[in-house]
């Protein structure tokens, strides 16, 4: 789980400097095998093998497509499955790789925020079970022992 946790927020790192080397003249293969090897800006040690095992492969000359999917079973998240589909569709229709790549480095960024914001507004109700069950407790005792012990005093119950 942390890994993928980790892939989702690398991959558009990544994604963003695939682009540029894309960007910088070089073909797909060295582009990639370049990004690969910076890896991703979080841990990039669970993912490199992966994605250096893709780019050897398209060396190697497989095709795109076909090392994609192998791509894609290899790391199963969901920003990966994308970019496998818009690189398959991006060769067959002859759209430039950087702009494609760019488009979802944003959107799976902004897809990341999204779920970091869905987990905060999740957060105060995961809270609301160990504030009733502890805290309020403490500080009800807190505040009504010593009303507790003037109205026992006022009404002689302790003396």
């Amino acid at each position: 789980q942390i890994e993928i946790q980790k892939a989702r927020s690398g991959f558009p790192a990544f994604l963003d400097g695939l682009a540029l080397s894309l960007e910088a003249g070089q073909s797909f293969a060295q582009a990639f095998a370049e990004a690969s090897q910076r890896g991703f800006r979080s841990d990039p040690a669970p993912w490199r093998k992966r994605l250096v095992e893709f780019a050897a492969e398209i060396r190697s000359g497989v095709a795109r497509s076909e090392a994609a999917r192998r791509l894609q079973q290899r790391i199963p998240v969901n920003v990966v499955d994308q970019f496998t589909a818009l690189v398959t569709a991006a060769e067959s229709s002859g759209l430039s790789m950087a702009r494609v790549l760019r488009a979802q480095s944003s959107q799976a960024r902004r897809q990341f925020q999204l779920e970091i914001e869905e987990r905060a507004m999740k957060a105060p109700v995961k809270l609301m079970g160990p504030l009733v069950m502890c805290i309020f407790p403490c500080t009800f005792v807190i505040l009504l022992a010593p009303l507790a012990v003037r109205l026992s005093e006022s009404l002689g119950v302790g003396a």
